[in-house]
């Protein structure tokens, strides 16, 4: 039977969600998270940790059908994906209409972006060079579903090896654009570079997922609790956190992928040893963490006006506080009761979605 959930994974998660959040509105925060771009990374190596936890073995067999996985993932994620769309079409539309010239070719050029964003789809839009100009962070859910429905289509004739060799051949591609660029902060705009990094990003971390999810018992047989997960949360927030260092940081972004995130999440994969009040606190982060990641950036767009008059960083902490608050809600009145209703519409029994949900609350 599966595990109810990875109590220390939701925390880690959530605090790699708040550090997105912070990158994107670092005027109401007054001091930096240069680092915090490597947020993603963790992302697709939890991704692909709890849904091997969920899927592997019955991929593996063929006991789930590749189309039937690609439809629990699209169901995973697509009402509150649709709810962000909406709200930032929407935002997007008043300010474009609002001008002192309304710009009616930018109009209909975003409707041709919602229409290819609701399909998950890159787009153009205006002079905004971002493969997805509505929302930028829907980027890495498009290269993250990539490798979610190649991963389903392989998994049942992929060995270890075989995940192996996808781990170096991205690697090496992950390595190879962050010298060019200097970081590993890319796969969000328009460029083969760009592009070819972002895939090799998400291809990297979630097939290390995947390893990581098969090795972490025997890793934690052999730690028998002697570091506590709480370490891992501090690191990851320590390296999302930490300042730039020119010429090294390819390297250090290399490191944090390769080394550090990995130890952090077969760590952080510990049940607690009592289920008290932070570990609620950590599942709500969890809970929170997808809403959070594809709503901060409209909310923050609607009220800016009012937190950018309080000092930083309280104006953060106030939208922090709210974001997480309407994720919550979010994730509880709207997401969940959708899903559960386009499980039972759209996919045949409903389990393999309820054992995703125990794993973790999966991105």
């Amino acid at each position: 039977m599966l595990p109810k959930r990875f109590e220390f994974l939701d925390g880690i998660r959530g605090i790699a969600a708040i550090f997105v959040l912070m990158r994107h509105t670092s005027t109401l925060w007054n001091f930096p998270v240069y680092r915090s771009y490597l947020a993603v990374d963790i992302f697709f190596i939890l991704s692909g940790f709890v849904i091997a936890h969920a899927y592997d073995r019955r991929l593996a067999t063929g006991a789930l059908a590749w189309r039937r996985f690609v439809l629990i993932r699209l169901i995973r994620l697509y009402p509150v994906f649709l709810l962000s769309l909406l709200l930032c079409g929407a935002l997007w539309a008043v300010k474009i209409v609002h001008q002192d010239v309304p710009d009616y070719g930018l109009l209909a050029q975003l409707a041709v972006a919602m229409l290819l964003h609701a399909l998950f789809l890159p787009a153009h839009m205006g002079a905004s060079t971002a493969l997805f100009p509505v929302n930028g962070p829907y980027w890495s859910l498009f290269f993250e579903l990539a490798a979610n429905f190649l991963y389903g289509a392989v998994r049942p004739l992929m060995s270890r090896r075989g995940n192996i060799v996808m781990l170096i051949c991205s690697s090496i591609v992950v390595a190879g654009v962050g010298y060019r660029q200097g970081n590993l902060d890319f796969g969000y705009d328009w460029g083969l570079w760009s592009m070819a990094g972002g895939l090799a990003r998400a291809l990297f971390g979630f097939f290390f997922g995947l390893l990581l999810y098969q090795s972490h018992e025997a890793f934690l047989q052999r730690l028998r609790g002697r570091l506590s997960p709480w370490v891992a949360i501090v690191a990851v927030a320590a390296v999302l956190a930490s300042p730039g260092a020119g010429a090294l940081d390819p390297w250090l972004d290399m490191a944090a992928i390769v080394l550090v995130f990995p130890l952090c999440v077969l760590v952080g994969a510990q049940r607690p040893a009592t289920t008290g009040g932070l570990t609620q606190a950590l599942m709500v982060l969890g809970a929170a963490s997808y809403p959070l990641y594809v709503m901060h950036r409209p909310v923050a767009q609607l009220l800016h006006g009012v937190l950018g008059r309080l000092p930083a960083p309280l104006g953060g902490l106030v939208l922090t506080a709210l974001v997480v608050m309407l994720s919550v809600w979010i994730e509880k009145r709207l997401d969940i009761p959708l899903r559960r209703a386009l499980t039972a519409r759209l996919v045949q029994g409903g389990g393999a979605v309820a054992e995703g949900r125990a794993a973790g609350s999966q991105r």
